[in-house]
């Protein structure tokens, strides 16, 4: 679409008036109602908190553009520095806020202006229709190999095919160690501008703790699916154990550029974790940095979605390329992975559902009949977003109010990464079988650690899935070759982990409720 800028003269009238041509240029755009009001009555409520702070007269400017598939919306206004999304201006915008999904507001001041970015995350059906179709082409083409001649086939895959599968790979990894890196320090700060402390520190303990409980129990429930070829170490106790230590000393690592110069995403990981606790306690002191680093990583994220436009192409070329070199056995397993899955979450659902019901003394069928519809959702739109409403609708039957579900939802969003970790082990124990990859306890260890990490910082930009999964298979030492068949189990996944992560995180939620007295446990045994 075409790129819009207009200057308004900030007032009651012209916020009217701002937030009508947003709706109209976002209604234009084919975006959700929900993702458009959401847009909308954040953007109303921010230009409101800086009227309140700033005066009327203000001159503000509105940009829209259409950037790699996403609708940017900015506003910039001149003057001293203002940010509304400081602690003592969220308040207000934090539940419109959080609970817009996967709207993230950024601010920064820069030379004598304020300004304020979100981006829109696009609908997502053209971009899944088009890898879907790259990955069928791929099929058609990798299947029909042997109907051109070795020669011709070989200087395709040598000189094409090949090429353009590496040049995607190093792309995305020179930029994808910063982005994570960036990408955790933003969750950490972000995550202690809750409204209540009280509230946001259980809650975000409780969801992190729930997210290690599950990505534990997702390594162990889906090991047996798998064979695994067993390297140097293995069932040698004390020497699993001297690696292991080794393993924890070469966290830390020695200076700060080595791990980036290195590629070590879990000494990255780690030197990023740090950084985050350090802004968040400084809090209001460090204004200046926090501001540059939500900047960088508007800019990293920006540079990750042009690169990932490639992604259909990269699916095409790695995956005939896969076809064309080791032919169709590659797919005759395929069900594995996909089975393991999707056994693994229905036992962990039911554990949920189980602990529930007892705990409270709720019938198992009346909580599965109340948590089936926003899970089918989820199930066939592979969207949380689109299962948003009905999540909502969801909560309020199992008892949790709406002030609570807008306030646990958002950081839920960030931290319940349980249900993405069982992805991520599923897919790299799937290559590590087919690729036959020496494995040992350290490898699992890690294996575990970085699933549910990457899950956590997983950049939400088309491809920033095929990110993380480099990063795993790369410190996992599993082949790039297996990234084209990693790339097309995601998109299967997709669908699959979004309705069990709702269906979980409903059960979670009930817990976290009543752990807090805020749980009507009458609306939550009633029928529907």
């Amino acid at each position: 679409m075409k790129k819009i800028e207009k200057t308004y003269t900030l007032n009651a009238e012209s916020i009217d008036t701002i937030t009508a041509d947003i709706r109209k240029y976002l209604t234009a755009s084919k975006n959700e109602d929900t993702i458009i009001n959401k847009m909308c009555l954040i953007t109303d409520e921010f230009l409101d908190i800086i009227l309140e702070g700033l005066g009327e007269n203000v001159p503000l400017v509105l940009t829209l553009s259409k950037k790699a598939g996403n609708l940017w919306v900015r506003m910039e206004y001149k003057g001293k520095r203002f940010n509304p999304l400081d602690k003592e201006q969220m308040d207000s915008i934090s539940d419109s806020i959080q609970s817009g999904l996967e709207i993230k507001p950024v601010w920064v001041y820069l030379i004598g202006t304020n300004r304020i970015t979100l981006v829109v995350p696009s609908a997502g059906d053209r971009s899944e229709w088009i890898m879907s179709a790259a990955f069928l082409l791929s099929l058609v083409a990798g299947l029909s190999g042997g109907l051109i001649p070795e020669e011709v086939r070989s200087f395709i895959n040598s000189y094409i095919l090949m090429p353009v599968s590496d040049v995607f790979i190093k792309l995305l990894s020179v930029i994808a160690p910063l982005l994570i890196f960036l990408s955790i320090i933003i969750s950490i700060v972000q995550s202690g501008t809750s409204t209540s402390e009280k509230f946001r520190k259980y809650i975000t303990g409780r969801y992190f703790n729930v997210s290690i409980i599950l990505t534990i129990a997702s390594t162990i429930f889906l090991y047996p699916f798998f064979s695994f070829c067993y390297g140097e170490g293995h069932g040698n106790l004390a020497a699993s154990a001297d690696q292991l230590f080794r393993m924890i000393l070469d966290i830390v690592p020695g200076n700060p550029i080595k791990p980036f110069a290195d590629g070590n995403m879990l000494q990255i990981i780690i030197l990023a974790a740090l950084i985050g606790v350090i802004i968040l306690s400084l809090d209001n002191r460090v204004k200046v940095v926090n501001s540059a680093i939500t900047e960088l990583y508007t800019i990293s994220l920006h540079t990750v979605e042009y690169v990932c436009q490639l992604l259909p192409l990269f699916i095409f070329s790695s995956m005939t390329s896969l076809l064309w070199t080791n032919g169709r056995d590659i797919f005759n397993k395929l069900w594995k992975p996909i089975a393991a899955l999707t056994t693994v979450y229905l036992l962990l659902i039911m554990i949920y559902v189980l602990f529930v019901a007892v705990k409270y003394k709720v019938s198992v069928s009346i909580l599965i009949k109340k948590i089936l519809p926003s899970t089918l959702i989820g199930l066939t739109t592979a969207s949380s977003m689109a299962a948003f409403v009905k999540i909502n609708e969801v909560n309020e039957n199992l008892g949790i109010s709406k002030e609570y579900s807008a306030f646990s939802v958002p950081i839920g969003n960030q931290l319940f990464c349980g249900a993405g970790s069982a992805v991520f082990l599923s897919i790299v124990y799937y290559l590590a079988e087919i690729f036959q990859t020496p494995v040992n306890t350290d490898w699992f260890v890690i294996a575990a650690i970085i699933s549910m990490i990457v899950s956590l910082a997983s950049p939400p930009v088309s491809g920033g899935t095929l990110i993380c999964l480099n990063i795993l298979m790369t410190s996992l030492s599993i082949p790039e070759g297996g990234l084209a068949v990693a790339s097309t189990l995601a998109l299967l996944f997709d669908f699959i982990s979004t309705g069990s992560y709702i269906a979980m995180r409903h059960m979670e939620m009930v817990l976290q409720a009543g752990h807090l007295e805020t749980l009507d446990v009458d609306v939550l045994r009633s029928e529907i």
